[in-house]
């Protein structure tokens, strides 16, 4: 099990939303948990945008001052973030070939979600994936059976 996690947090994240989608609240609700519960020294927030944790926590869901040490900075200050990286959807392509550019592919975990196989744009991100440098220590966690692939 990882020690330490960071959670990867794409531009946009934080842009205005009047009717958040389900994934955007299922994954507060994991970075909440995560928080309070998960146990890593520290649980790392990285973002593409210029803004304070003081500010990005609350809209995350997440109270800095309940749980376990917090850590927040710009996604790409450090080549190895944490021992696994996560992060909230299917889009694990361009992670990998930037754990390789960065750190060498062995110097973490890259880790997804994925909700929903709907949209065609989720469906493309997994199919990228498989051009990708990824590993067997890295994941793609399907959160309902009805993502889950089938054998065949």
């Amino acid at each position: 099990m990882a020690s330490s996690l960071a959670v990867y947090l794409p531009a946009g994240t934080f842009a205005a939303e009047r009717n958040p989608f389900g994934r955007t609240i299922a994954n507060r609700g994991l970075y909440r948990a995560l928080a309070r519960h998960g146990g890593f020294e520290p649980l790392a927030f990285l973002a593409h945008e210029d803004v304070a944790a003081a500010d990005a926590l609350p809209r995350l869901g997440i109270d800095p001052l309940a749980g376990g040490p917090l850590a927040w900075g710009r996604w790409g200050q450090a080549a190895r973030p944490a021992d696994a990286l996560l992060g909230g959807d299917p889009e694990l392509a361009n992670l990998a070939w930037e754990r390789r550019r960065a750190a060498g592919d062995q110097a973490y975990s890259i880790v997804g979600l994925i909700h929903t196989l709907a949209p065609p744009v989720m469906r493309q991100k997994i199919t990228s994936a498989s051009a990708a440098p990824m590993h067997p220590w890295d994941a793609l966690i399907c959160t309902s059976p009805s993502v889950r692939p089938r054998p065949r």
